[in-house]
């Protein structure tokens, strides 16, 4: 690496945790071993791949997407985002590793985990910081305090992060006609009304694979290729509220509706550019949990995330709103977990919460009414 560019390396670095508490010294060698590499779009770096050297990958720009081995979306990182350190640990099998998709062009700081073995030594708290478990990890962040950047995705309404350029358009406008408002309006996507309903959504993806694969002709209307009965977010629901959705059904695009206008677009590009939220993360490991026992041991990691809102100092309303979407989490999957073991329900049901739950006042030590 050419030494001119040690400068910006250690500026950047340093200003990551855990990076930024140790000394002077001790950081400029660790810089003096970064590597860096460019990503284009759909580059990927394979986890998986065994016998290749670990790495522990820092994004300088651009953004990225972890998939697991079987395609599944374990998390969506942006700048100063850090993946490849569970490997650090000796006991992680290869074979449960994953693939690093760039999301956009994407510059990433790389460093052997053999550089980083050295610092371990010498600041063991480096180490905790990179443990495996999630638990550890999530206990270590509680030793700091939080910046306004890092809690801000938590308390930050919808509306303060969507964008305001979305194309609205009508069901009986062609395909062509649609593609037009996109591009005037620069919208991933479009939202397709009905009178004064929203009855669709089309992103540009969407375009791609239902019309141009096909065949399509663009003077069809676009009712025909359209998306039927998108889900939205309100302007005032919480950014992890809209995160989570997104991760839950694998969309990217998500209408801001006010009364049934749409007032704006939320997309992942909008969710990457922001800290990365664990509570996510959590929410997603009690989607894909096998028993409720794997569910109960996922209490550390409950109580840790609530530890750490309230250690940095997020409103109360706020930490609420958070643990009841954990609890709505684990609801919904001992659901289905009583459904794959007593076989399909006889009717139709609704599941019908009340007390704290209801009231999104979820706290550590909530009963369930």
């Amino acid at each position: 690496m050419p030494q001119s560019l040690l400068p910006n390396i250690l500026q950047f670095i340093g200003q990551i945790d855990p990076f930024d508490k140790i000394p002077k010294q001790a950081l400029r060698e660790l810089a003096s071993n970064v590597q860096i590499t460019y990503l284009g779009k759909g580059d990927v770096v394979d986890l998986c791949e065994s016998g290749k050297e670990k790495s522990l990958y820092i994004i300088r720009t651009g953004s990225m997407e972890q998939r697991k081995s079987d395609g599944v979306l374990r998390a969506r990182l942006g700048s100063e985002d850090l993946f490849g350190f569970t490997f650090l640990d000796s006991e992680v099998n290869d074979e449960k590793g994953y693939r690093a998709i760039a999301i956009e062009n994407t510059l990433l700081y790389v460093i052997p985990h053999s550089a980083l073995q050295a610092l371990f030594k010498a600041f063991p708290s480096c180490a905790e910081h990179f443990a495996s478990q999630a638990q550890v990890r999530l206990k270590s962040a509680l030793d700091v305090v939080w910046s306004n950047k890092e809690k801000g995705l938590f308390i930050r309404k919808v509306e303060e992060v969507a964008s305001g350029q979305v194309a609205i358009v009508k069901s009986e406008q062609t395909i062509q006609s649609v593609a037009v408002e996109m591009l005037h309006q620069r919208s991933p996507c479009a939202v397709i009304y009905e009178g004064e309903t929203i009855v669709g959504l089309i992103t540009d993806r969407d375009m791609t694979k239902r019309v141009i694969a096909h065949g399509v002709s663009t003077d069809n209307l676009i009712s025909e290729v359209m998306t039927h009965s998108p889900l939205t977010v309100k302007p005032d629901d919480l950014v992890l509220h809209a995160a989570s959705i997104m991760m839950q059904f694998n969309i990217r695009n998500l209408p801001v509706v006010k009364e049934n206008k749409v007032v704006g677009l939320l997309t992942t590009s909008h969710l990457v550019q922001n800290h990365r939220v664990q509570a996510i993360f959590l929410i997603e490991k009690i989607k894909y949990a096998g028993s409720v026992k794997t569910m109960s041991s996922f209490t550390s990691e409950r109580q840790a995330i609530f530890e750490a809102l309230v250690e940095g100092k997020v409103a109360p309303e706020t930490v609420g709103k958070v643990m009841t979407m954990i609890m709505d989490a684990y609801t919904r999957r001992l659901i289905q977990i009583a459904i794959d073991k007593l076989g399909p329900p006889p009717c139709d049901f609704s599941w019908i919460v009340a007390g704290s739950h209801a009231r999104n006042e979820v706290h550590m030590l909530s009963d369930q009414d």
